[in-house]
């Protein structure tokens, strides 16, 4: 599982229109986080490494 959420972090997004990448939609870490219905890849990958 841990290997599929590392393939899934390394996929690269399009680029996106100027507004939605000012706005915090680009990805990284921002506000648009607030409303993530998931946790972020990384925060999975460690939870899953947590329970080795």
């Amino acid at each position: 599982m841990i290997r599929a959420l590392q393939r899934l972090g390394g996929v690269e997004v399009s680029s996106l229109p100027k507004e939605m990448a000012a706005s915090g939609i680009a990805g990284g870490r921002g506000w648009s986080e607030w409303f993530a219905s998931h946790p972020s890849i990384e925060d999975r990958i460690h939870a899953l490494a947590q329970l080795r």
